[in-house]
């Protein structure tokens, strides 16, 4: 039950869930916690952008604008995200409501907070939607520009605006010195086997975690030289095993095959490739709770999971960046609140390639 006060009138909002879970498998804690779960990106992401950016209002209607914008609110959210609590006196004052600003004189736990902020307001202002209004007009009115502001920008400005602030990002965030690769040398190439001992699957809101003994991954790379990094190579089967949490077993099925393998960025200095595997999408069954979920990307239907890793050329290992891939839960039914539909999945797993490969790029 939900009651607000809006206009001095108080309203009540009762909300009625329906569940497969019997009183024994599922207590009120778990449920409430699945029921909130369920409401988590809408919290985290879409109420932001529609009240903070005011997003339905943006006069951008046509062609890939919206889809642009959008993808630049989400990054201003991130990056403002990214920076840390609020600190007294904050040093940056245009973090948009609800969204934390830099923390601490160093600018947050990552240090990277002073020069973040400057540039998710610069988003901010490229990406709020109102139009001009008398706010700055108003005695007292703030002059530092932000959506409450309600500062119109050009297209052409719009534009250098995001070149730049892409640019820069790069430059905060600590650009490693791997290079973007256009393309790549493999040796032999041809058929492979990844083979990992345990594989972690980790619900990073709830801290769930469940472990695989072991899983192995067949498919192919492409051999020669000249090659694009872009699908690569394929993985066109997978086997994990020995997989179970708390005692009982669980399943995992890799679905939507094959997944391909993409190359991205080559450190000549070290011999490592960064690169992902994209199309993931896992499908997860737990029997004695009649638990069952998938495991994907934007939706539960959309094939787009994505796994970042890095091969190290001298000892054929892959192993996977969990904190950088796209996986979240969907479609979860009866799992007593271990996972929730909208949760950030990581996994973790490390694989030896078998032939070994060696992968340069010019």
């Amino acid at each position: 039950m939900r009651r607000r006060k809006v206009s001095g009138k108080w309203s009540r909002e009762t909300c009625y869930a329906v569940t497969s879970l019997t009183v024994t498998q599922a207590s009120h804690t778990p449920l409430a916690a699945i029921i909130r779960g369920h409401w988590g990106i809408e919290d985290r992401l879409h109420w932001a952008r529609d009240t903070d950016f005011d997003e339905d209002r943006s006069p951008v209607r046509t062609a890939s604008g919206p889809r642009i914008m959008a993808s630049l609110r989400n990054l201003a959210i991130t990056i403002l995200r990214l920076s840390g609590p609020p600190a007294s006196p904050p040093p940056c004052a245009t973090t948009p409501g609800g969204l934390p600003g830099p923390s601490g004189p160093s600018g947050g736990a990552n240090g990277r907070s002073r020069n973040i902020c400057p540039l998710a307001v610069c988003l901010r202002i490229l990406t709020c939607s109102r139009a001009q209004d008398q706010a700055g007009k108003r005695p007292g009115a703030s002059s530092e520009p932000a959506c409450g502001g309600r500062q119109q920008v050009s297209k052409r400005y719009a534009r250098s605006l995001f070149a730049v602030a892409g640019a820069v990002l790069a430059v905060i965030l600590g650009v490693p010195t791997a290079f973007a690769a256009t393309t790549w040398t493999v040796r032999p190439g041809g058929p492979i086997s990844l083979k990992s001992g345990a594989l972690t699957l980790k619900d990073t809101a709830t801290g769930s975690m469940f472990t695989c003994g072991s899983a192995v991954m067949r498919g192919m790379v492409r051999g020669g030289s000249g090659l694009p990094g872009t699908g690569i190579g394929s993985i066109t089967a997978v086997s994990i095993t020995e997989c179970d949490v708390a005692g009982f077993t669980f399943t995992i099925t890799a679905t939507d095959l094959p997944w391909h393998v993409n190359f991205s960025s080559y450190n000549a200095t070290t011999g490592v490739v960064t690169g992902s595997i994209s199309r993931v999408q896992i499908h997860l069954k737990l029997v004695e709770f009649s638990c069952s979920a998938v495991i994907d990307g934007t939706s539960g239907t959309a094939s787009d999971g994505r796994v970042k890793f890095a091969y190290t050329d001298s000892t054929a290992a892959l192993k996977t960046v969990p904190r950088r891939g796209n996986l979240h839960f969907y479609h979860v039914v009866g799992c007593a609140g271990a996972f929730h539909t909208g949760d950030r999945t990581t996994l973790s797993a490390t694989f030896t390639v078998s032939p070994k490969q060696a992968v340069t790029s010019p």
